[in-house]
């Protein structure tokens, strides 16, 4: 019996693509926002953005108090963990909802220091800039104008599942004045079947500059 096969090629991006290009897209927009809303405290609100890095903190692997580095602001590193699909909300043929989880890892480096107020140690002060990550990406993800991710009429809900704080490892043995906390983030969204040809909303184009590596990523996504 011959196979019958597709006479298009597939060339979209899944909706889980899209969803976590986003996420990392409004971490980068609303950082950049903020910082310029600080003003003079705009270094307070500096993070850097990654996606998909098995070890963003790198960098950090050769630093040392005699050696201090001068860029120390957290890391944030934005991953797909998992995803699940809902049967009973989908249909076979056309449409399947998706139940996708998205990690947000966040890291702080830290290096002591003596002033005259007292003396801080360097996992204390790792700890105090991972909070700040954690704070600053909760508070960005979960604000108002990002219910939908700003992708209204594909995500129909977002919402944080747990944080989990823990000390990160190199070689199984922990990375020296580095703390690291893991915000997990559900997002619910419909993925398409090839031969659906959803209705086209809007399309998006965003450009994200990671660590001098430029990433484009232009969509159009579904109604």
């Amino acid at each position: 019996m011959a196979i019958e096969v597709l006479q298009e090629l597939i060339d979209k991006q899944d909706n889980w693509e899209i969803v976590r290009n986003q996420i990392a897209a409004i971490l980068v927009a609303e950082r950049d926002n903020q910082k310029s809303l600080a003003g003079a405290s705009a270094d307070d609100y500096d993070f850097d953005v990654y996606l998909e890095r098995s070890n963003p903190w790198e960098k950090w692997l050769n630093f040392s108090d005699a050696d201090p580095l001068t860029d120390i602001k957290p890391i944030v590193n934005v991953w797909i963990d998992n995803s699940d699909f809902d049967g009973a909300k989908s249909n076979t043929v056309e449409r399947q909802t998706e139940l996708a989880v998205i990690n947000l890892d966040c890291y702080g480096l830290g290096q002591a220091q003596s002033e005259a107020t007292g003396h801080t140690t360097a996992d204390k002060a790792a700890a105090f800039q991972r909070d700040v990550a954690v704070r600053l990406v909760r508070n960005i993800l979960m604000a108002g104008q990002n219910t939908y991710l700003q992708l209204q009429g594909m995500v129909g809900r977002r919402w944080p599942n747990s944080i989990n704080f823990f000390q990160p490892e190199q070689d199984g043995n922990p990375v020296q004045n580095v703390a690291g906390a893991r915000i997990s983030f559900g997002a619910q969204f419909n993925e398409f079947s090839p031969q659906y040809v959803p209705e086209t909303l809007e399309a998006v184009g965003v450009t994200l500059d990671y660590e001098q590596k430029v990433i484009d990523l232009e969509y159009n996504y579904p109604l």
